[in-house]
């Protein structure tokens, strides 16, 4: 789940994210402050309009640190799923060291915060979790989506072949458990793979995602 992730991040989370992120310490410490401030941030919340966060459960892996996996739900893929998923790969010579585990992430990471920008705040939690990734070593290129979520699509902005939020190039198709029985889902999703080969090998070769 998002927890505590690490301050440096390409593009610094402002406070808000932070503070639902944990990063700063405990939340609660939202609503405590120094002696000498603490009449004017008791003024200046009771100024503010507090919102419901945003609502989401998404699994995430990453394939040899490079292309972003997502899939909207609480529950990671089953067995026959991540088969189908491997299976895919390969027809696609998208062919990972080995297949990654998934981790799920959830937002808002805790209940009963103050939320003052849903929609920017998701955003932001949700960039900072895959930035604070690389810590690991992952460095994404793309991102592959298996299934819609309405808010996931609101947080990641895919359009065109390109998601928004994390300026990489971008795909999102139906989910793994509908390509599992219909063999529509799989005809239509053939002359994607033939682009996914092309991007796997030509990164892979350079050695470079810039390339």
């Amino acid at each position: 789940m998002v927890s505590a992730l690490p301050r440096e991040s390409r593009a610094p989370v402002p406070g808000r994210a932070r503070q639902l992120l944990g990063q700063d310490g405990t939340a609660a410490d939202t609503d405590t402050d120094t002696t000498e401030s603490s009449d004017g941030a008791g003024k200046a919340q009771e100024s503010r309009s507090f919102q419901e966060p945003l609502r989401f459960s998404l699994q995430m892996a990453c394939l040899d640190g490079r292309w972003l996996i997502l899939v909207p739900g609480a529950n990671a893929p089953d067995d026959a799923q991540l088969s189908l998923l491997a299976n895919l790969l390969q027809a696609g010579g998208v062919i990972p060291q080995q297949l990654p585990a998934f981790q799920g992430v959830r937002w808002p990471p805790m209940e009963g915060l103050p939320v003052e920008a849903p929609l920017e705040e998701a955003r932001q939690g949700l960039q900072a979790f895959v930035e604070g990734a690389g810590r690991h070593g992952w460095t994404p290129e793309r991102v592959l989506v298996f299934g819609q979520d309405e808010t996931l699509d609101r947080l990641l902005g895919l359009h065109e072949g390109h998601c928004e939020l994390l300026d990489l190039p971008g795909w999102r198709g139906v989910a793994l458990d509908e390509l599992a029985t219909s063999a529509e889902a799989k005809r239509a999703l053939w002359p994607t793979l033939h682009e996914w080969r092309d991007a796997w090998e030509s990164h892979g070769a350079s050695g470079s995602p810039d390339a």
